[in-house]
């Protein structure tokens, strides 16, 4: 919901800039829509890494920090193409590198 509120600011800010700069010029008015836009990206970038820091810091209180890194490097695409390999799981494979050092 977030990310849509910012959108519609964003496009408000956009229109409102280009509005306002018509009269002036057309190439000024162009420059503050772009900067509005790249804000709006910007905020939106920054919001979302929030977020992700929050999810994170949860799963780590629920699963501890070594099941988290377990999990992560299992999604890594090299990982699966060795587990896909030799029939094992990505997760397994993952702490078979693990114990070995390789990682």
């Amino acid at each position: 919901m977030d990310i849509i509120w910012l959108l519609i600011v964003g496009i408000f800010i956009a229109v409102l800039a280009s509005l306002v700069l018509k009269d002036i010029s057309d190439g000024l008015a162009g420059l503050a829509a772009f900067i509005a836009v790249i804000m709006l990206i910007a905020i939106i970038s920054i919001s979302g890494s929030e977020k992700e820091k929050a999810i994170m810091k949860k799963d780590i209180e629920d699963k501890g920090i070594e099941n988290v890194v377990i999990d992560l490097y299992a999604y890594d695409i090299n990982v699966k193409k060795i587990a896909d390999k030799v029939g094992l799981t990505s997760k397994e494979v993952y702490k078979i590198l693990k114990d070995n050092d390789i990682l």
